[in-house]
C-alpha cells in the first residue's frame, strides 16, 4: 500500500483522455464520511459500497483499499493493484468478493435539466467508457 504521505503525480486539470471521458478531471477525491467519490470540479462519479463488521466499523483493510483506488485513478502512470480482483454486473455495478464494491453514479448530473442536459446516449457513453477506464486503472484480473 502506497503511504498516505504520497500522492500521485498529477498536472493542474489533469483531464482522463478519451472525448466521452474528458468530462471527468483528476484528481478523484472521496468525501469524508459517506464513500461517494467525485472528480476536481465536483461532478458525483462513483461510491464505494461500505463493508462492515457487526459493529459498524470497515471492515479490516476496506478503507485502504479504496484509498489505494483513488490513487491508481489519479496517478499518471497505470499501476494496477495485484491482486484486485473484480466482477461488472448491470453496467454499473463492480462487485468484490461477490459484494457490491463500487456503484457507478452521476446519472442525475449527466442528464439533470439543471445540470449538463446530456442525451442518455451520451451519459451512457461517458458512463461505460469510465468503467472500462477504471478497470484498466484499478486491476489486472477484472470481468
Amino acid at each position: 500500500m502506497k503511504n498516505k504521505e504520497q500522492t500521485p503525480q498529477l498536472s493542474e486539470n489533469a483531464v482522463i483522455g478519451s472525448p466521452s471521458l474528458n468530462f471527468y478531471t483528476r484528481p478523484f477525491k472521496e468525501d469524508k464520511y459517506n464513500g461517494w467519490v467525485r472528480d476536481a470540479r465536483g461532478n458525483f462519479v462513483f461510491e464505494f459500497e461500505g463493508d462492515f463488521d457487526q459493529k459498524g466499523e470497515y471492515t479490516e483493510g476496506f478503507k485502504e483499499l479504496t484509498e489505494q483506488i483513488i490513487f491508481a485513478l489519479n496517478d499518471l502512470e497505470v499501476k494496477p493493484i495485484e491482486g484486485l480482483k473484480l466482477t461488472l454486473k448491470n453496467e454499473i455495478e463492480i462487485y468484490k468478493d461477490e459484494k457490491l464494491f463500487v456503484l457507478i453514479r452521476g446519472w442525475g448530473n449527466l442528464t439533470g435539466i439543471g445540470a449538463h442536459n446530456f442525451s442518455g446516449e451520451k451519459a451512457s457513453k461517458i458512463q461505460d467508457d469510465f468503467v472500462k477506464w477504471f478497470f484498466h486503472r484499478v486491476c489486472v484480473d477484472c470481468h
